[in-house]
């Protein structure tokens, strides 16, 4: 697979680089496999709600390993984040 998308390099990670350490905040640390495993639950759990490609989704989330996750997973659905800055 080629990282054309940005969910694709996490996806590529995880196989390449499973429990290497992706992120540390405070004092959580998460694997790349951890990550891309959160991440595909979630947009699983999107799209059963019915969130489709090209849908636009609003996150309200402080810098954590959940916005991480979401965001992820909510590229994985085919979705368009919505930023709020």
């Amino acid at each position: 697979m080629n990282p054309f998308l940005i969910h694709h390099f996490l996806e590529q990670s995880a196989e390449f680089f499973p429990n290497k350490t992706a992120v540390i905040h405070d004092k959580t640390r998460a694997s790349y496999t951890r990550i891309n495993i959160s991440a595909n639950n979630l947009a699983k759990w999107l799209i059963d709600q019915g969130v489709k490609g090209g849908d636009r989704v609003v996150y309200i989330l402080e810098n954590s390993l959940e916005y991480i996750v979401s965001y992820y997973g909510l590229l994985n659905t085919g979705s368009v984040y919505v930023s709020l800055s």
